[in-house]
């Protein structure tokens, strides 16, 4: 054989073997097989320090919010960041981020995320009176159910953000997200004048 028709079929069976490789990754995916999230630890606190929950709370610029239902009972980590911000996980899979808000528009910014992938999970829906990004759970991009929202307070817009693991239902963090309730029993959230 010619040294290029050696080199086109070498090209010819790794093409082969890439889609063969496709395939069975896509079949099983379509078998219920999700693909491995990695939401440990070490994923959990990037540019960010392990604290206790005190101290994540005492770092904060504005009072900081958690959840009082069943999938936000025992904590077992917590991250704070040095420009402010705190991520609190739950034995549940519960993942609860906020941080002052760092988004322009966050309802537009939502909306073009839906519009963008329509077929993806998410939507926009409501959490405590302000406009918020729903993801669903599965779909073509195997999400992991969340809300994501911005509330006014008297410290600001905050930005929250509750993250599944890809086993809590939706319904259940919707309602983690309306029972935030402030841990010192700072100021109380209004709607967001963007959410009007």
């Amino acid at each position: 054989m010619r040294p290029t028709r050696l080199i086109a079929l070498g090209f010819g069976i790794a093409l082969v073997m890439g889609i063969v490789a496709l395939r069975l990754n896509v079949r099983e995916r379509s078998a219920g097989a999700p693909a491995q999230r990695d939401v440990s630890s070490n994923q959990l606190c990037i540019g960010a320090e392990h604290v206790s929950l005190e101290e994540g709370i005492a770092a904060q610029k504005f009072d900081v919010q958690l959840p009082t239902t069943t999938i936000a009972a025992d904590v077992v980590d917590v991250c704070a960041a040095d420009g402010g911000g705190l991520v609190v996980k739950y034995a549940s899979g519960l993942i609860i981020r906020q941080s002052v808000n760092d988004l322009a528009d966050p309802p537009a910014a939502w909306k073009d995320i839906v519009d963008g992938s329509p077929d993806a999970g998410y939507s926009l829906g409501t959490i405590r009176g302000n406009v918020a990004l729903l993801a669903g759970l599965g779909g073509p991009l195997d999400l992991v159910g969340g809300v994501e929202w911005v509330e006014t307070t008297s410290q600001g817009d905050i930005k929250f953000k509750l993250q599944g693991n890809g086993k809590i239902p939706l319904d259940e963090i919707v309602a983690a997200a309306e029972s935030l309730t402030p841990v010192d029993g700072g100021p109380t959230p209004s709607a967001s004048p963007s959410a009007a």
